[in-house]
């Protein structure tokens, strides 16, 4: 992962027990990391059985039990850049490509195993389509108001994507499986500086 040339606040590093100053956070728009929150479900309790690597990629093969994952596919000399290209437009689909989970799930180990600089990234499958993977997952109800509108959805790569600077419509809990994930945010007050 690249550095960065300036220094960077800290953000808050709660417990899983921390709920109220979780609740906090989210109330006024703090971002924060949750420890061990995940830990629990389900999901991540097979994952954490399962070693490392090809293994717990089987285990996604199972669980998606020959769905049709669609899934975006960039060249190495793309440098792993989902976003927008020199000429401004998106160089990349949400959709380029449509395979059965034991296909998809290959190609991922194929490039984690044998790096070439191509990417394949499913982004943002949304989780009520796999019962599977819902069925494994815990609502984290005790952190925002019932009236909120939530949904869940689930992102697998091959590794070193690079997604550009975007909004996203809804508050979002990642919750990591596998891997290294950055996230740089930035306050509204730069809203007029970014661009495209």
């Amino acid at each position: 992962m690249r550095d960065f040339p300036y220094a960077l606040p800290q953000i808050k590093v709660l417990s899983a027990s921390d709920v109220d100053e979780m609740r906090q956070c989210i109330e006024t728009h703090k971002p924060f990391i949750a420890k061990g929150l995940a830990n629990a479900w389900p999901l991540m309790q097979e994952v954490s059985q399962r070693a490392a690597g090809s293994d717990r990629i089987n285990l996604f093969t199972e669980l998606f039990n020959g769905a049709k994952i669609p899934y975006s596919s960039i060249p190495p000399e793309q440098e792993g850049d989902f976003g927008i290209g020199e000429d401004l437009k998106a160089n990349f689909r949400f959709d380029d490509r449509i395979a059965p989970a034991d296909e998809f799930f290959k190609a991922i180990n194929d490039l984690i195993e044998n790096p070439t600089g191509a990417c394949v990234y499913a982004q943002s499958l949304d989780v009520a389509d796999y019962p599977d993977i819902s069925s494994r997952l815990t609502r984290l109800d005790s952190l925002v108001d019932e009236d909120l509108y939530r949904y869940s959805r689930i992102w697998f790569g091959s590794g070193n994507q690079i997604v550009d600077l975007h909004y996203d419509n809804a508050r979002n809990f990642i919750a990591m499986i596998e891997g290294v994930k950055r996230i740089t945010l930035f306050p509204p007050e730069a809203l007029p500086y970014i661009y495209p």
